[in-house]
């Protein structure tokens, strides 16, 4: 099974578009598009508005999105080896 060296994923989340918002009062969203098109989406809320920090919710959305892309790119990797 073909290993995902953690560099593809980082340089494919450069490549991303990431658009940070606010929703509410405490909820920091984090969309990513990939060159393709595709789009994700994850958030990071608190539960107290005066702790809110949009910094540290999306680094935590971020975190999420990377896992998520990682399994996307080994899927798509395990795919490509096995239908040849």
């Amino acid at each position: 099974m073909p290993k995902i060296p953690e560099t593809r994923i980082d340089r494919l989340l450069e490549s991303c578009q990431v658009i940070i918002s606010k929703h509410g009062t405490k909820t920091c969203v984090v969309t990513i598009i990939l060159p393709s098109g595709f789009e994700m989406t994850d958030s990071a809320a608190c539960v107290d508005p005066a702790d809110y920090s949009e910094e540290i919710g999306a680094r935590l959305a971020m975190a999420r999105l990377k896992d998520r892309l990682w399994e996307l790119e080994g899927y798509a990797a395990h795919f490509e080896t096995t239908s040849t």
